[in-house]
C-alpha cells in the first residue's frame, strides 16, 4: 500500500494544491492528513473543502489547532484570548 502523509496545512490552500499535484502523480492508495488543517490560516474554508474532496482515500488526524477550533466552537476552550481571536475569525470563515 502506498501512503502519502500531509501535515500542518494551516489553511494554506495554494501550498496544499501544489503538494496535491505531486501526490496525485504518485497515485497513493491512502492520503493521511495529519492535523492542523485550517487554523490559523488565510483560506480555512477553501482548504477544508479541498481536503474533503479527496473522498475515501483520505484519513484525518486532529492536531492541536483543530482540537482548539472545535473547543472554541463548542464554548469549551481553555486557551488565551489571542488564540481565541484567531478561532473566531476561522469559525466565521468556515461556518458563515
Amino acid at each position: 500500500m502506498r501512503v502519502a502523509a500531509l501535515y500542518d496545512i494551516h489553511g494554506n490552500l495554494p501550498a496544499l494544491e501544489a503538494v496535491l499535484s505531486e501526490v496525485e502523480r504518485e497515485e497513493p492508495d491512502r492520503i493521511i492528513v495529519g492535523g492542523d488543517l485550517a487554523s490559523p490560516g488565510p483560506m480555512p474554508r477553501e482548504t477544508l473543502d479541498r481536503l474533503i474532496a479527496l473522498g475515501g482515500r483520505a484519513r484525518f488526524i486532529h492536531g492541536n489547532t483543530d482540537r482548539e477550533l472545535v473547543e472554541h466552537y463548542n464554548g469549551t476552550s481553555m486557551v488565551g484570548e489571542a488564540v481565541g481571536e484567531d478561532n473566531i475569525w476561522v469559525r466565521r470563515s468556515e461556518w458563515a
